[in-house]
């Protein structure tokens, strides 16, 4: 498909601030990706900001494609905004591998620029699903790839703490966490994947994710069997490991290879309810939420994508 007006929203922050340095040479690449002299440039500066933006952009009618230079963090923001909208007012995102783990484009076997020229141009529009989140005062979020709660979350509050070293404070992350290694006691509730109302309740979780693609935080495969438009979420769960075994399935996950551990397993579901105690902190692909009960359900190809 031919995009007569698309727009390029760009976060100069994303990427360790490498995507600011380098923007005339990326802005090349995406001219040339959707053969186009000149695009329609906005960059974001505040959050505010980015959502009146795009508001606006959806309200006017007037493009019709989102082009997002950043990571999976500037692709959700993106997608809040339109899940206000109804369906059909909502535009089209082109995601680019200009973040720093591209977890959702990793779901595609695709997080290298290089690779994405052909693929996009060949490429139809792919429809999403959407993880709903609602945290206990009722606040809504949408999220595109990854909920996390437990070790996933305390390792990720050490990662947006590091303003350089992109690649590497992941490891900083996971090391700071394993120092820690909690673990929690779950009480869950979920409707499975043929329908029925099931409990869990666990007393060693390490952590809990719920997932509507395969990898989270960059390159560690956490959720092997997610399929991004199936009607489900993949839960994952890791509980009662030692230290080591633990760390041996990190490390796995993040060598690109299915945890094969006991004490790791994985579900489909439509809905779920997760309380862990100790309190600890959610992640909300890449948003870090102070609070350990949430509810998250699936609401099935919500938004279009090219990927």
């Amino acid at each position: 498909m031919i995009y007569k007006n698309p727009i390029v929203i760009f976060n100069p922050y994303s990427n360790g601030g490498k995507n600011g340095k380098n923007f005339e040479s990326i802005y090349k690449v995406i001219k040339k990706l959707l053969k186009k002299d000149d695009l329609e440039l906005y960059k974001i500066t505040t959050k505010d900001e980015s959502i009146n933006r795009i508001i606006k952009i959806c309200e006017d009618k007037k493009n019709d494609l989102i082009v997002t230079v950043g990571g999976d963090g500037t692709v959700s923001s993106v997608v809040n905004i339109l899940m206000t909208f109804p369906k059909e007012n909502r535009i089209p995102i082109l995601l680019l591998p200009f973040g720093t783990g591209n977890a959702i484009l990793r779901h595609f076997g695709h997080h290298h620029i290089k690779k994405g020229r052909d693929f996009h141009s060949e490429n139809p529009v792919t429809k999403f699903d959407v993880l709903r989140t609602v945290r206990e005062d009722g606040t809504i979020y949408y999220c595109l790839n990854v909920v996390g709660i437990g070790f996933i979350s305390d390792a990720m509050k050490y990662v947006v703490n590091v303003e350089s070293f992109e690649k590497l404070k992941y490891i900083f992350g996971i090391a700071k966490a394993m120092k820690e290694f909690k673990k929690y006691i779950l009480k869950s509730t979920y409707r499975d994947e043929n329908g029925e109302i099931k409990t869990l309740n666990l007393d060693d979780v390490i952590f809990i994710t719920v997932s509507n693609t395969k990898y989270a935080g960059g390159n560690i495969l956490l959720a092997p069997s997610a399929i991004h438009n199936d009607g489900f979420m993949n839960v994952s769960i890791a509980h009662s490991s030692s230290r080591r075994s633990f760390i041996k399935g990190v490390f796995s996950a993040a060598l690109n290879k299915v945890i094969a551990q006991k004490d790791f397993f994985t579900f489909k579901a439509s809905s779920i309810e997760i309380e862990l105690d100790p309190k600890t902190d959610i992640i909300l692909d890449g948003e870090i939420s102070p609070e350990s009960h949430i509810k998250v359900d699936l609401l099935p190809e919500e938004i279009e994508m090219i990927v």
